[in-house]
């Protein structure tokens, strides 16, 4: 197969390019291809997804729609697809009491001392899509306060950060344990201090120590 040379010219800045200027009519090059392969990860990964049926539609669309590539990228940016966004898939998620209310209780409680309306303002922007949380363990704190599960943590994760769950770092992994043990995050926070570090594993991430 035809591999895509993206490398920079010497002496020049990368550019990002839009889909129909790397693809053109004539290109042997098959998006349909680059789908289909993206698709088979989907299904190998350990976590399942699941498409709605507009989206499958919209990939049927592209993969057995006879588009030239040019075609398909022109497509993608007409119909102007997009993903759901964080405060949808948590809405999906939790069909309990209202959530800014549990996550309101659940934050008093796991910091004492932070000013109401600063944790209220927070709170609602990410429940608004305004901005979503910045640390990784703020996913895990909003699975622990509504008891989302460690599939949809899971899934979160791989949503709005880079991966989902580490198991080989040391917190995520007692984090990750002790809710679907259905514990509460303090003692999950609480058995974590009582571990010793283990030094030579600090290689894991910068500053974080595995302690298991």
């Amino acid at each position: 197969s035809r591999k895509l040379d993206t490398s920079p010219l010497p002496g020049r800045p990368r550019k990002v390019r839009r889909l129909d200027e790397i693809f053109d009519a004539d290109d042997s090059f098959s998006l349909k291809w680059v789908f289909r392969g993206s698709l088979n990860i989907i299904r190998n990964v350990t976590m399942s997804v699941e498409l709605s049926i507009e989206s499958e539609n919209e990939v049927g669309s592209i993969l057995y729609g006879h588009m030239s590539p040019k075609k398909a990228a022109e497509y993608l940016y007409a119909k102007n697809i997009s993903s759901r966004s964080f405060s949808e898939t948590l809405a999906s998620m939790y069909s309990g009491e209202n959530a800014l209310d549990m996550l309101i209780s659940f934050y008093l409680i796991i910091e004492p001392g932070v000013n109401l309306q600063s944790l209220k303002k927070r709170l609602r922007n990410w429940l608004s899509d305004k901005n979503q949380p910045n640390d990784r363990e703020d996913f895990f704190r909003i699975a622990y306060a509504l008891r989302l599960g460690i599939e949809n943590l899971n899934f979160l994760l791989g949503l709005c950060t880079d991966y989902g769950i580490q198991y080989r770092n040391g917190r995520e992994l007692v984090l990750s344990w002790f809710l679907n043990k259905g514990y509460g995050y303090s003692e999950a926070c609480e058995f974590y201090k009582t571990l010793d570090p283990v030094t030579e594993m600090n290689t894991i991430a910068p500053g974080v120590t595995s302690r298991m």
